[in-house]
C-alpha cells in the first residue's frame, strides 16, 4: 500500500512512495547539534566548578609568576602548611603566602605568632612553638616542659609535659577523620606515652613505651621488654590489644631494669667515694727552652717565677682547710739540658725540702704551702726541658 502523498512530495519512480523534501528536515540537524554542544559545555562547566570547589576546600597553592619570583629570593624554602611556607635568607627566617597564624622567632630565640599580615599577634615569649593545629599550638617553656595555647595566646593546657605532639587534625594525616576527639600524644617523666584531650585531661594513661597518632580509631603502641618489642593498638577509650601476659613480661623487664639501675647507682657512689679517698689530682707543669746557654720561654701552669737564669720556680700553692695534699711522683724530660735539682719546698711551721725524683710519697698538711723547682747546670747547647709534678688533694679525714 502506498502512503498518502502531499502536493509538494516527490514520487519515487520505482516504488511509487513519496520522497520527503530535503528542505523540510534540514532544521533538525543544527538543533540536535546545539543540544549536544550545550550539554557538553554544561557538563564541562559543572566539572570545572566542582574541581574548583575541591581546590578551594583543599587550599591548593597555585604556581604563579609572583611565587616563582619570590622562591628565587631565598636560600631555603619549606613545605606549605595552612597556606604558609617558611623561608630563609642569610640565616634569617620569615614566611611567604601567610594564611592564619604562623610561629616566628625573634633575635632572643623566643617564639611567637604572626597573622597573615605579618603582625605579631602572640608575643615572642616561648622557648619552643609549633604551628597551630585544631585551634591549638604546642609551646614549650625554659624548663623544657610543653603545653598548648589557643589563638588568643592563652595557655589552655599548662606546660607540664616532658614531650607533647601536635593535635592531629589539620596535619598531613588528616586524611583520616578519626581525630574528631582531638587527641594528642604526650610523654611523662618515665618516657611513657598516653593521650590527653583538648581540656588537658589524661584520657589514656601514660603506660606505653611508644605511641603513634590515631588512625581509623586506633593508635599503634609498643611495650619495650628489652630485646622483645610487643606491638599493639589502643582505641580512644583506652582499650588495647595487650594481654595480662604482655604486661607481666613488661613488669618483669621493668624490675630487672630497676635492679640494674640500682646496681649502677651503687657503683657510681662507690666510685665517687673511692675518688674522694684518692682525692683530686693536682698537676704542676713546667717547661723552658735553652737559648744561648740560658733558660728562656719559661712556662708553668700556676705561674712561673724565674728568679735566676738557670732555675724555674712555681708559685706557692696553699693547702685548703680540711685537706691534705699528697705528693705522688715527678717526671722530667730534657733535651740537651743537664738537671742538678728537682725539688719540692714545703713552707710552714715545719719547713722542709724534698728531692722529687727520689723521695717517694709524702703529705703536705692543711695550712702549709708548697712550690716546685728545677735547677739546671751549665748548658752549652740549645735544648728543651719539661716536667710534671703529680699531687693528690684529699679530705683530711681520709688521710
Amino acid at each position: 500500500m502506498r502512503s498518502q502523498t502531499k502536493p509538494n512530495d516527490k514520487i519515487c519512480p520505482k516504488c511509487g512512495n513519496p520522497i520527503k523534501s530535503e528542505s523540510g528536515n534540514n532544521w533538525k540537524k543544527p538543533i540536535l547539534f546545539l543540544v549536544v554542544l550545550l550539554f557538553v559545555l554544561g557538563g564541562t562547566y559543572g566539572i570545572w566548578q566542582f574541581m574548583g570547589s575541591i581546590s578551594e576546600r583543599r587550599g591548593d597553592i597555585e604556581i604563579t609568576a609572583e611565587l616563582s619570583e619570590a622562591v628565587h629570593r631565598y636560600d631555603v624554602v619549606s613545605n606549605f602548611h595552612e597556606g604558609l611556607s617558611a623561608v630563609c635568607k642569610n640565616q634569617k627566617w620569615s614566611y611567604i603566602n601567610s594564611e592564619g597564624l604562623a610561629c616566628v622567632r625573634n633575635e632572643d630565640y623566643k617564639w611567637g605568632f604572626i597573622d597573615k599580615k605579618g603582625e605579631l599577634v602572640i608575643p615572642c615569649k616561648y622557648d619552643y612553638a609549633d604551628d597551630f593545629s585544631e585551634g591549638l599550638a604546642c609551646v614549650g617553656n625554659e624548663d623544657d616542659k610543653f603545653g598548648f595555647i589557643d589563638k588568643k595566646g592563652e595557655l589552655v593546657i599548662p606546660c607540664k609535659y616532658d614531650y607533647a605532639d601536635d593535635f592531629s587534625e589539620g596535619l598531613a594525616r588528616v586524611r583520616n577523620d578519626d581525630f574528631s576527639e582531638g587527641l594528642a600524644r604526650v610523654g611523662n617523666e618515665d618516657d611513657k606515652y598516653g593521650f590527653i584531650d583538648k581540656k588537658g585531661e589524661l584520657v589514656i594513661p601514660c603506660k606505653y613505651d611508644y605511641a603513634d597518632d590515631f588512625s581509623e580509631g586506633l593508635a599503634v603502641t609498643l611495650l619495650n621488654c628489652g630485646d622483645d618489642k610487643i606491638l599493639g593498638f589502643v582505641d580512644k577509650k583506652g582499650n588495647d590489644t595487650f594481654t595480662e601476659s604482655d604486661f607481666a613480661q613488661l613488669a618483669k623487664h621493668e624490675k630487672q631494669r630497676q635492679e640494674e639501675a640500682k646496681r649502677a647507682e651503687e657503683e657510681r657512689l662507690r666510685q665517687e667515694e673511692e675518688n674522694r679517698r684518692k682525692g683530686k689530682e693536682i698537676i704542676i707543669s713546667m717547661s723552658a727552652d735553652v737559648c744561648f746557654g740560658k733558660l728562656c720561654n719559661y712556662y708553668c701552669n700556676i705561674g712561673e717565677v724565674p728568679n735566676r737564669w738557670d732555675q724555674i720556680i712555681s708559685k706557692k700553692l696553699r693547702v685548703s682547710e680540711g685537706k691534705v695534699v699528697v705528693f705522688k711522683y715527678a717526671e722530667v724530660n730534657r733535651e740537651g739540658i743537664g738537671v742538678d735539682w728537682v725539688r719540692i719546698f714545703v713552707h710552714g711551721s715545719n719547713s722542709r725540702v724534698y728531692e722529687a725524683l727520689s723521695c717517694g710519697e709524702f703529705p703536705i698538711m692543711e695550712g702549709e704551702s708548697f712550690n716546685t723547682l728545677i735547677h739546671t747546670i751549665s748548658m752549652h747547647n740549645d735544648g728543651h726541658i719539661e716536667a710534671k709534678f703529680h699531687f693528690r688533694e684529699i679530705d683530711k679525714d681520709f688521710y
